[in-house]
């Protein structure tokens, strides 16, 4: 008999919280971990909650020294594919999906971890752009899906952040099927 395939989603930052209220119940996934500094509306969905403080710029250098001791332990003993999910640019959806990055490099199975991100559009301003491909770029040798806001608007045309978003949205729902 065939082994049943897991998927687990990792949404990180507030970014990751919104898109699994927003989209959680059209997600196929076996489990749904948040970790953010507020929880996710209550969508009917079951999900994990793991609290992490929202402190803006400094959010990415907390991330990096103090990472959830229950996310390290989720990281290591999950089975299946993990995905995590964050808008990079500042905060602490950015410095969560760099340490994760960094933590699962000294874990044996790294081929289990998929990365998909959006980065912030240069209507956002210089820092949020220049972090966001920093992380990305970082991360290249992992299994990782990143798209730049900006990238999404030559395509299409948008101009409004909320056009950005919207795509990125549709653009994030496409790679977690």
């Amino acid at each position: 008999m065939e082994k049943e395939r897991k998927r687990h989603l990792l949404a990180l930052g507030s970014y990751g919280c919104y898109f699994f209220t927003n989209f959680g119940k059209e997600l196929d996934f076996d489990s749904f971990i948040i970790v953010n500094d507020v929880p996710p509306e209550d969508i009917n969905v079951p999900c994990e909650y793991i609290y992490f403080p929202e402190r803006k710029q400094f959010s990415c250098i907390i991330a990096g020294r103090k990472m959830p001791e229950r996310l390290k332990e989720l990281l290591r003993n999950l089975d299946g594919e993990i995905v995590c999910l964050a808008a990079l640019g500042f905060g602490s959806g950015t410095g969560l999906y760099e340490a994760v990055g960094g933590f699962i490099r000294t874990l044996d199975k790294t081929e289990k971890f998929k990365f998909i991100s959006i980065r912030s559009p240069e209507i956002e301003g210089g820092y949020p752009v220049k972090e966001a491909n920093r992380v990305a770029l970082r991360l290249t040798d992992l299994n990782q899906r990143s798209v730049s806001l900006d990238d999404l608007k030559i395509g299409y045309g948008y101009y409004s952040l909320e056009d950005y978003y919207q795509k990125g949205d549709e653009w994030v729902f496409e790679k977690l099927k």
